[in-house]
């Protein structure tokens, strides 16, 4: 209940309703034919009296828009914020003034609240957009409808293509499953073809299902992965056509060590075939 006190010319109380009584902790009798200094704090007497003052000279009778925010005080002295919209009375007693005073303490406490809260997401979301643009993997969001939704500077660079182009993408339905590597082949606008590692996760992307995928670039290492086992290949080949018997046994103290290459040649020459020898010892053929 908002408080409603009547004061004369020379700022003594004359109205004090139930309301006042509520939020300042005084009796309409302990404060009427008191100074209103009584219940607003000096820091703050100077304004309000100027407010009041103001309201006098231009002889005003309705309340001022934007209500006034003063400090009030209660009967224990603690002081609290509040708003107070004054309006003016003219009476044949005189010309008094009404003040409709809300304590707004709860509402400051729930705005400063609010504007930490604010802060702290911000910085949270700075903290993460400092990570998300750092990292060298690309990540990107992809919702039910297989839309890109997000893509940070590395998905830019992997899929050689600018963020606004890539944003509202399809990009289809990803696929993999959780915690474990797909192989992807990406191409380039140019024609190139660029091998990549993805891993997903669903998440919810405003307020909505979607998959968070995060890809790497492996081409190099697919490269040079396909050129081992070329060269291994070709060697296979060479060791297989040799006009000589070539079979390698495991490193053992004793003689029995399994045989873990057979070429063509020791095939025709022992009568064994590669599937009869291979992880077998001496002893066991």
């Amino acid at each position: 209940q908002d408080a409603i006190i009547c004061v004369d010319e020379q700022n003594v109380i004359q109205l004090f309703n139930q309301g006042a009584e509520q939020i300042f902790g005084y009796s309409a009798t302990e404060v009427i034919a008191q100074p209103l200094k009584m219940i607003i704090p000096s820091v703050d007497r100077s304004v309000y009296r100027g407010y009041i003052q103001e309201y006098c000279a231009d002889n005003r009778t309705s309340p001022v828009n934007k209500p006034l925010e003063i400090m009030a005080r209660r009967r224990d002295g603690t002081e609290f914020p509040s708003e107070a919209s004054v309006s003016q009375l003219q009476l044949a007693e005189g010309v008094f003034l009404t003040i409709i005073l809300r304590d707004i303490s709860e509402q400051q406490a729930a705005l400063r609240e609010r504007k930490q809260a604010e802060m702290d997401l911000r910085e949270s979301q700075h903290r993460l957009s400092t990570i998300i643009t750092a990292i060298s993997d690309a990540l990107i969001v992809v919702d039910h409808s297989g839309i890109i939704r997000f893509v940070n500077p590395a998905g830019e660079s992997l899929f050689s293509r600018p963020r606004l182009e890539l944003l509202g993408y399809w990009f289809g339905s990803l696929y993999g499953e959780v915690d474990r590597a797909t192989e992807v082949t990406i191409l380039h606008p140019e024609g190139k073809l660029i091998m990549a590692e993805m891993q997903v996760v669903e998440i919810i992307w405003e307020g909505e299902p979607a998959t968070l995928a995060s890809l790497r670039d492996v081409t190099e290492r697919y490269q040079a992965m396909r050129q081992v086992q070329q060269t291994r290949n070709f060697l296979q080949t060479m060791i297989d056509h040799l006009p000589v018997a070539v079979f390698v046994k495991e490193a053992q103290s004793e003689p029995f060590g399994a045989f873990t290459f057979w070429n063509e040649t020791c095939e025709k020459l022992f009568g064994l075939t590669t599937e009869q020898v291979i992880g077998k010892t001496v002893d066991e053929l």
